[in-house]
């Protein structure tokens, strides 16, 4: 009797699409949940997406790589043959252009699908490092999101914000930058994202978080501010913001908190040190600091927190201590 023959199925490889397009249909929630996470963090994985999205896993992998066999999203590696993430590492997508033309149709309204953008150019030119980043700032957001609901919050996360802010504002090009005087030089700064964690009773608690890449790409202090970018010249302008009221004049932020989620404990505590030292000894309580491990591994808005001034913090509705702004839009 012959032996058995097996067919064998070749595996379509990660950056590869479908050569026969099935039939497909895109739904609401394929626009609202797929391409709006996307588009919102500029990549994102799967992993990200469904935890966004109320369908289940498996239904969302399907969408998703329909999505992308359509040519509404693109898989990181896919322009230009180009490979930015370790081959091992989760499949990454960024929105294409058919992706954002649809959302600018369907989601108009919402100031982030307002802009005309070319992702085909932009995808072409993004490194493996900003990638990374990008990644990890939408883990931290969806960190805060996932625990607001425990102390019965709303998280608004940067665009969704420019609702509550200036009209003068949402009209800048760059609205998430402050520019600050510091000894005589202007120093810019754009927080790695802006958030709001709103009760029922619209009060809120503000934020600015910083991810914290560690030093081999961010120093914690230069020579000069001239020399480059560093924690410190963050923390001199952000303090400078603070002091001379811009964030309040540019965001409506009346009250807000700098968290710096640093790469490990011993950085947290240099950072503190040296924060305090560039603050005159005492530090500030504008700033708070997390190593990843402590803020992944708790609730966020518990006192996992330590402030400039050493002093263990929470980010809860007893921190709710900004209201919203009569005049807001």
């Amino acid at each position: 009797m012959p032996p058995e023959v097996k067919t064998l199925v070749r595996r379509r490889k990660r950056h590869q699409r479908a050569e026969t397009l099935p039939g497909f249909h895109l739904n609401v929630t394929d626009v609202t949940h797929i391409l709006a996470t996307i588009a919102r963090f500029r990549f994102a994985t799967f992993e990200q997406v469904s935890r966004i999205d109320p369908r289940h896993a498996r239904t969302v992998y399907d969408r998703m790589r329909s999505l992308y066999d359509h040519g509404y999203i693109e898989r990181l590696g896919t322009v230009d043959g180009r490979i930015y993430r370790d081959i091992n590492a989760p499949i990454t997508y960024a929105v294409a252009n058919p992706g954002w033309s649809l959302l600018r149709q369907e989601m108009a309204a919402h100031p982030l699908f307002q802009r005309r953008i070319n992702w085909w150019i932009k995808n072409a030119k993004v490194r493996s490092g900003h990638v990374e980043h990008t990644l990890k700032i939408a883990d931290m957001v969806l960190h805060f999101q996932t625990h607001a609901a425990a102390h019965s919050l709303a998280v608004y996360d940067h665009y969704d914000l420019l609702d509550f802010m200036p009209d003068v504002t949402a009209e800048l090009r760059q609205p998430f930058k402050l520019a600050v005087q510091v000894d005589g030089k202007t120093l810019g700064v754009s927080p790695d994202r802006l958030l709001c964690a709103m009760a029922a009773d619209r009060s809120r608690v503000n934020l600015t978080p910083e991810w914290d890449t560690g030093e081999h790409s961010m120093p914690i202090e230069r020579k000069s501010f001239a020399a480059g970018t560093s924690i410190i010249r963050k923390i001199a302008a952000y303090t400078a913001a603070y002091n001379e009221n811009l964030a309040a004049e540019q965001w409506g932020f009346k009250q807000w908190f700098v968290p710096f989620i640093t790469s490990t404990k011993m950085r947290r505590d240099e950072m503190i040190a040296k924060q305090q030292a560039y603050l005159d000894g005492k530090g500030s309580r504008l700033f708070l600091f997390a190593d990843r491990e402590t803020f992944f591994g708790n609730d966020p808005y518990s006192e996992i927190w330590i402030n400039g001034r050493g002093e263990r913090q929470a980010i809860h509705r007893s921190e709710l201590l900004n209201t919203v702004d009569a005049n807001a839009r």
